[in-house]
């Protein structure tokens, strides 16, 4: 048999059988998923925000003048770092939404009414789709995530101004003393409620600003987020 009877096939590049596909079309799908480290990540720095608001719960305690309003624009002016720390080592989607329902859970505990469950777990979700539109990587998109969700510690307010009969009872049958709920309750009206909405505004940009320079600083430069 000659030589020219001997054909030699066309040289094809190599490509992946279909388990190799499956496999690494799976290893792409999944890369946005959260993985056990970042729930265990994420809910150090849920717990972290939380503690951080203690602060704001502090201050409402030693300007009873003020009232408890006092704690969301407080909180997000102090708590903001661990939020932008937060969505910057885990850059995915349920993150921030897991920060809100570890606040919800934390107010359950604490005996709060249902809405101020609810309310956190709402604006940690409207704040992971605003993130995610800049794919977690947008400053002005974080930034604007954390200023909505910055409201998610008015669940325990929102009782306050909406119902405030509702409220009172809530704590009478606590065992707060009449003398306690009408201070508590003094401060409150819509004019109250407005400053405080503007504020917290304010302060969640300051805050916020203020967090991504540290992330910038810290974590970002030594290879951290």
């Amino acid at each position: 048999m000659g030589s020219d009877s001997l054909i030699t096939p066309p040289e094809t590049e190599d490509r992946p059988t279909a388990p190799e596909a499956l496999e690494k079309k799976s290893t792409v799908s999944t890369s946005k998923l959260m993985t056990l480290r970042d729930l265990v990540t994420t809910s150090v720095f849920s717990v972290i925000y939380f503690a951080l608001s203690g602060i704001g719960a502090l201050m409402s305690v030693v300007l009873p003048s003020i009232g408890v309003s006092i704690i969301v624009p407080v909180t997000a002016l102090v708590a903001a770092p661990a939020f932008m720390v937060a969505s910057a080592k885990v850059p995915k989607f349920g993150a921030i939404t897991i920060i809100g329902i570890v606040m919800g859970a934390a107010f359950f505990v604490a005996g709060h009414m249902p809405v101020s469950w609810v309310v956190p777990i709402v604006f940690g979700l409207l704040a992971d789709f605003i993130a995610s539109i800049g794919h977690y990587r947008s400053k002005a998109w974080t930034l604007a995530s954390f200023v909505v969700f910055a409201y998610a510690t008015t669940g325990p307010v929102i009782p306050m101004y909406f119902t405030m009969e509702a409220y009172k009872e809530s704590l009478l049958a606590k065992g707060k003393s009449l003398e306690y709920v009408t201070q508590v309750t003094a401060p409150i009206s819509w004019t109250a409620f407005a400053i405080m909405l503007v504020v917290t505004f304010v302060c969640a940009i300051l805050g916020g600003l203020l967090g991504q320079r540290l992330v910038t600083r810290h974590f970002v430069k030594a290879g951290l987020a």
